[in-house]
């Protein structure tokens, strides 16, 4: 028989149930795979080896196959770490190549083993990239100069999915191809101390990660540049023909003149490729109409090439003058016009003018001159574009020039931030245009180099902002100075800057700065590469400030430590380290800081804090600490707060008590202290209080109602109501038994009772004169 609790129904019995299915599932965490005990563990993935747009797998066998042996491998792939998927399913294997992958992106793999049981769990992730070796480099270019050949490329169009690490660079001779040098992160090489002449042919392969890619094109060149412009060329007028002479340009570039190239025009802005003629110093021009100007260069080349045109000349055949507006320069708010009759027609000219404009469409008559040859403007503003032409007058007619255009300007000032690049054999001049150009743009620099200060001569000229001076003798200083020029000029030389041939040492590495006790310890490791010789000191500088411009140098020495005893104990030191070798100096290290401090540590905590209560004062007393930490007691530092969570420093003591006076009465305060050396702060001791003593408490003043209860006069007056209270109870009490007395007189009958029998009084009657008993 059932007790008095109600049987759970069926419904109730389900949602039970339910509930704790649910509490149960909510205690599996997310993502986790149940597996069957009786599959295999996971195998180990050993290895991922990319190659090119494939990925070879190599794996172990799972520790445990459990119930049976594993029969098959399950491979899985994905680009990231939460998405793989499965790319394979293998026998009982231990190594697949996947294919069909794409270079330069990676790729995440995973191994699961399957036996009878089932499938087990899959193998730690790994990840790789597949990659290949890069294209050929593109844009073979080769620069000759003066015993060296600059080699220029462009990157590969594909790095293979590894980026480009460098470049290896082959030059051929006689069928024989020879590594000359390995180039990182660099797209030039200047291959030096060649034969001028001499046929070189140089290949350039790139390499990444996978390894060494196929060769570039190859290009062949000789080291000599091209020539100068041919000098002193001259033109002679003859019947419908025109000689042209010049003689060798200087200098030649370093190879034999093959030749001259000559141009020819009807006007000096429109002249095109006439004929070529072999080493000569002159050619005639035959077949020529009457009456007709015609312009000429001449360019010298040889087996680098062409160098640059001559100045123009020009003949006529006879009729009106023909005008060759010769040279126009501008200067400093001036223009300067050179010309001169390249054929007078046949008859002397008799007077110019000179047109002026804003454009070449436009010139108007600006002056009218006698039989001169040149004329300058000294109206012209600095900045703006003039156009000028210049029309001679002789007995047939008129003839004018050319028009040619000239904006005012001076020549440029000096390039700055001349510096120089030391490598064994050559250096690399780098410097930064001027700051002024002058008012015309910069048409070239001229570099100039000597051996010794002061003796500098013309070198050669580019119209970049760098140049390589290749063929020197390591240790050597050689002098460089750099000018620019203009439409106006060569501008001012810029300052002097030496330079040895040869490499300084790269920086040294791994610098660390150490405090002590009065001291700091700088320990480094040598460059990584010396350079061109050993080296020779290492300069140590030293700041107190930061800023690179506070730094002074302290010592040179040739170990790679220093102790630097002259410091303060507390201060802040910066160093930086260089080091020179016979060429110079190397770049100088990071800047490294350090502060020298005292030996030892800060105090233990002082001992037995007691404090002794005053009326409004607390007194603190404790013992020294255990432990100095090497250095001195200097004081005891007191915190106090009005609560033990909340304290803040009060003040520094020198000795082990303290009367902390001043206080109100009836205030709680806690207080800690702690030792101090000069290291430091020690802990402090553990919190106490002490209270201040509270005042005594107030008497209070009766008020009426106890003065009135508490006077004489209240106890006299009520001794004389309880006297009247006693006469008055006294009083009636004797009325009463008066009373009673009277009515006993009276005669009364009674049955059975003989008459003059004195009666006895009723019970509970008492006799007069006592009293009733209680």
């Amino acid at each position: 028989m059932l007790s008095g609790r109600h049987p759970i129904s069926g419904k109730r019995a389900v949602l039970t149930l339910i509930v704790a299915l649910a509490m149960f599932l909510t205690l599996i965490p997310l993502g986790a795979q149940a597996f069957d005990p009786n599959a295999p563990t996971a195998p180990v993935l050993v290895s991922l080896t990319p190659g090119n747009g494939t990925m070879d797998l190599t794996w172990t066998m799972p520790a445990y196959s459990n119930a049976s042996a594993v029969t098959e491998y399950r491979v899985y792939r994905g680009e990231t770490n939460v998405t793989l998927v499965l790319v394979v399913t293998l026998d009982n294997v231990t190594g697949y190549e996947d294919v069909g992958l794409v270079n330069g992106k990676t790729y995440f793999y995973s191994v699961s083993a399957v036996n009878s049981a089932g499938e087990g769990p899959r193998s730690a992730l790994l990840n790789a990239t597949p990659m290949t070796v890069p294209n050929r480099p593109r844009e073979l270019t080769l620069v000759p100069g003066n015993m060296f050949i600059n080699v220029t490329w462009a990157m590969p169009d594909f790095d293979g999915g590894s980026t480009v690490i460098g470049y290896v660079i082959y030059r051929s001779e006689s069928n024989v191809r020879t590594e000359v040098g390995r180039v990182i992160n660099q797209t030039y090489f200047v291959d030096s101390l060649l034969i001028i002449g001499h046929t070189y042919i140089y290949f350039v392969a790139a390499f990444n990660l996978a390894g060494e890619g196929a060769l570039s094109l190859s290009k062949e060149g000789a080291p000599d540049m091209v020539p100068g412009s041919a000098r002193d060329l001259a033109v002679l007028e003859g019947v419908r023909n025109v000689t042209l002479v010049w003689n060798d340009p200087a200098p030649n570039g370093g190879s034999s003149i093959l030749g001259y190239k000559i141009f020819r025009g009807n006007s000096s802005t429109n002249l095109s490729y006439l004929a070529a003629v072999g080493h000569v110093g002159s050619y005639l021009d035959l077949g020529l109409e009457d009456n007709l100007t015609y312009y000429y260069q001449v360019v010298a080349f040889n087996r680098v090439g062409d160098g640059p045109k001559s100045y123009i000349v020009y003949s006529a055949t006879f009729g009106a003058p023909i005008i060759t507006l010769n040279v126009i320069k501008g200067g400093n708010h001036s223009v300067e016009l050179i010309w001169y009759p390249v054929n007078d027609g046949g008859t002397p000219v008799i007077r110019y003018w000179i047109y002026r404009g804003s454009n070449e469409t436009n010139p108007t008559l600006y002056a009218t001159l006698d039989n001169v040859l040149g004329y300058v403007d000294r109206q012209a503003e600095n900045g703006v574009t003039y156009f000028y032409r210049v029309a001679g007058e002789n007995a047939v007619g008129v003839g004018l020039s050319q028009v040619l255009n000239c904006t005012p300007c001076t020549t440029p000032n000096a390039p700055f931030a001349v510096t120089g690049e030391s490598q064994d054999y050559h250096v690399i001049l780098n410097w930064s245009a001027p700051s002024d150009i002058g008012g015309a743009p910069v048409l070239a620099y001229n570099i100039y180099k000597g051996d010794s200060s002061g003796t500098e001569s013309y070198l050669g000229s580019t119209n970049r902002t760098w140049y390589v001076s290749a063929g020197l003798e390591i240790g050597q200083t050689y002098y460089y100075r750099v000018s620019a020029v203009n439409r106006a000029g060569e501008g001012h030389l810029s300052p002097e800057l030496a330079l040895k041939s040869g490499r300084t040492p790269t920086v040294p590495r791994d610098l660390q700065a150490y405090g002590w006790q009065g001291q700091v310890q700088l320990v480094w490791k040598a460059p990584s590469d010396s350079g061109t010789s050993s080296v020779q000191l290492y300069s140590i500088y030293r700041s107190n400030d930061s800023a690179m411009s506070g730094f002074d140098l302290i010592a040179n020495i040739t170990g790679i430590t220093y102790s630097d005893n002259d410091v303060v104990n507390g201060d802040t030191y910066h160093y930086y380290v260089i080091a020179k070798n016979s060429i110079g100096y190397s770049p100088s290290t990071p800047m490294v800081s350090a502060q020298p401090h005292l030996n030892g540590t800060v105090p233990s905590a002082p001992m037995n804090l007691m404090v002794v209560n005053g009326t409004d004062s607390i007194f603190l007393s404790w013992d020294p600490p255990v432990k100095d930490g090497g250095q001195p007691i200097t004081g005891y530092a007191i915190y106090r707060g009005v609560m033990p969570d909340i304290m803040v420093y009060y003040r520094t003591v020198e000795a082990t008590s303290f009367n902390n006076s001043g206080l109100g009465t009836g205030l709680t305060y806690f207080y800690k202290v702690a030792a101090v050396n000069d290291i430091g702060t020690s802990q402090a001791t553990n919190v106490v209080n002490g209270t201040t003593a509270l005042p005594p408490p107030p008497v209070e003043e009766p008020d009426l109602l106890w003065q009135v209860l508490g006077s004489m006069f209240f106890y006299i007056g009520l001794v004389l109501a309880a006297c009247a209270l006693a006469v008055w109870f006294i009083m009636r009490r004797r009325k009463r038994r008066k009373a009673r007395l009277r009515g006993a007189k009276k005669p009364q009958r009674q049955m059975g009772v003989p008459q003059g029998q004195a009666k006895t009084a009723p019970p509970g009657q008492q006799q007069m004169g006592q009293l009733p008993k209680k």
